[in-house]
């Protein structure tokens, strides 16, 4: 798409990299030229929603990790993403992130609010609710990007998992807690995907201005979240149902362990009892 700084009324570039963890954009961002955008209208009503713009341009940070430029250059944003990160918890390395892209244009003249199709979007206005709209949706592909990176090397570790039951039928310590920290990251992406990325909800923008509906229904549309989500909800439930399969293993094994302890201790008891009436237990246990 056209720079914004050569063509600031004609063309808008958007893009989104992610990033695990946590920052105040304020302070990460923080430099001239930049300033913090306040008021209803800045962004989705997020607490994990912070953003900054210097003229045209605009920087939407959520704190579940991604990070969207709307007209930024590459060098510039490559700048901004160092600052952002050094303030961040647990940031993905450098070349490592998932990254997008979407076209922007700006046309004054056009007749409804929005126009969707063909790989961009074209809006009468680049305000702060069409920045909001777009940059939830950014902010959302990305971090389904990263999500079905780490779905789908939990899947990996479960082919393995399963080539050992199959050939040992038992499971070590080290695959045990392999296990367990599964479901916990199961359990933690399925948390992170309806409550961080808010992937269930409507954009609170869209829903109360109508004009923006078009944006938000265009590019979910355009990016597949809906089909997305599901298959990614199909491939975590497929590892919960796995888990639930090994645990019922362990839990198997567990009883066994404890049977045979149970009937150890009844033989034992049976031992003493024989000895004991007997008479030969007097001998070896003679005080």
């Amino acid at each position: 798409g056209p720079e914004a700084a050569a063509r600031p009324a004609q063309g808008e570039e958007e893009r989104s990299d992610a990033g695990r963890g946590q920052t105040n954009l304020r302070d990460a961002a923080h430099a001239d030229r930049w300033r913090p955008v306040g008021g209803d209208d800045a962004a989705e009503p997020r607490e994990q929603t912070s953003v900054v713009e210097s003229g045209s341009r605009y920087l939407v940070v959520f704190n579940y990790g991604s990070v969207v430029f709307f007209n930024v250059k590459p060098a510039e944003q490559a700048t901004l993403l160092r600052r952002i990160k050094a303030s961040a918890t647990g940031p993905i390395a450098a070349g490592f992130e998932h990254t997008d892209s979407y076209e922007v244009m700006v046309d004054g003249e056009l007749e409804k609010p929005s126009k969707m199709g063909g790989d961009r979007a074209v809006v009468r206005k680049l305000d702060l609710n069409n920045v909001a709209v777009m940059s939830t949706v950014m902010g959302q592909t990305v971090a389904l990007d990263y999500y079905y990176v780490v779905v789908d090397n939990m899947l990996d570790t479960f082919t393995e998992l399963n080539r050992t039951v199959e050939r040992t039928g038992t499971f070590s310590a080290m695959e045990k807690e392999r296990l367990f920290k599964i479901v916990a990251e199961n359990n933690s992406i399925f948390i992170g995907m309806v409550s961080k990325l808010g992937l269930l909800e409507r954009s609170d923008t869209a829903w109360n201005n109508s004009e923006y509906g078009g944006v938000w229904d265009g590019m979910r549309r355009e990016f597949e979240m809906d089909d997305r989500f599901q298959n990614l909800e199909f491939k975590l439930n497929l590892i919960q149902n796995n888990t639930r399969f090994f645990i019922e293993i362990l839990h198997n094994q567990k009883a066994n362990n404890a049977e045979w302890i149970i009937i150890g201790l009844i033989a034992l008891e049976s031992v003493l009892m024989v000895m004991d009436m007997s008479g030969v237990g007097e001998k070896f246990f003679k005080w």
